[in-house]
């Protein structure tokens, strides 16, 4: 599969045993895909990163590494940006909910159960729970 810039999709294929990895790889080389195969999640995960990467297959088993499956991985970056974004919007709007809402385009319920949900306490984007 190739990009309107002609370059090939780079598909990631994670699997700690190359046995599993590669008849994947080769099925994605035959229908016009750049497969890239990785053994754990954390190395799928620079790859995204970097920016490098159109698709990835990630294994449904946790890394043999870290015990930490690349959902879970996915899952924890997600919350940590989005109470960074979230507790930075909610200090520019002085702790006001329904403009940090406005700001984000999200509804005021999400903000009020995501600042719940982050310890946030929406008063200057204070934190009541620094652990989350």
């Amino acid at each position: 599969m190739v990009r309107p810039d002609n370059v090939p999709v780079r598909v990631v294929v994670v699997a700690s045993a190359a046995d599993a990895r590669e008849p994947i790889a080769e099925l994605l080389r035959r229908a016009g895909y750049e497969p890239v195969e990785v053994s754990s999640s954390s190395e799928a995960l620079s790859l995204i990163e970097q920016g490098n990467v159109g698709l990835f297959l990630p294994e449904p088993v946790p890394d043999p590494q870290t015990g930490v499956s690349f959902k879970e991985i996915i899952r924890r970056r997600t919350m940590e940006v989005e109470r960074a974004v979230l507790d930075e919007t909610l200090k520019r709007t002085g702790g006001n909910k329904a403009k940090a809402a406005r700001i984000l385009q999200i509804d005021y319920k999400t903000i009020h159960t995501k600042a719940k949900e982050y310890g946030l306490t929406g008063k200057r984007g204070a934190s009541t729970n620094h652990d989350s």
